[in-house]
């Protein structure tokens, strides 16, 4: 089982410069957005690897003591978007398997549901105080 909490946004000021978008793999923005977004999980005491290129977008894991998040962002951005444009964007948290391989084969530990952990709310909050973001829905996804 796999679940997710999704974030979708209208934001604007963060658009990333032309060759950024044209040396990612599908033309995805949202670097500049997931640094903050980084930067701020680092503020609130998480370990956060390096921004991440990802087929999807743009990917951080973020720890803390018994929590892991996978974070995935992902802004359709356009080569010809400034600082004042507004564009859509989506970001996924779910949690991060830590379970060893023996683990998940035998199912000697249950992964945590998000809905059981505190990365919806981080992640809300720092979406929240991130300037530029108009308007946000939010879905629980789960891929049972």
């Amino acid at each position: 089982m796999e679940d997710k909490h999704r974030f979708e946004f209208l934001i604007t000021g963060y658009a990333d410069p032309p060759y950024l978008l044209e040396d990612h793999f599908n033309n995805i923005g949202g670097r500049a957005l997931m640094h903050v977004v980084r930067k701020s999980l680092v503020a609130r005491g998480y370990t956060c690897d390096e921004v991440d290129q990802e087929d999807y977008g743009w990917s951080v894991l973020a720890e803390k003591p018994n929590e892991s998040y996978h974070i995935a962002l992902g802004v359709w951005s356009d080569v010809n978007d400034d600082l004042t444009s507004t564009s859509e964007g989506w970001l996924d948290v779910s949690v991060w398997d830590t379970r060893g391989l023996i683990q998940r084969w035998f199912k000697k530990r249950e992964m945590p549901s998000i809905r059981d952990t505190d990365g919806a709310t981080e992640l809300r909050s720092v979406l929240k105080e991130t300037g530029g973001i108009q308007t946000m829905k939010e879905i629980y996804m789960n891929n049972d």
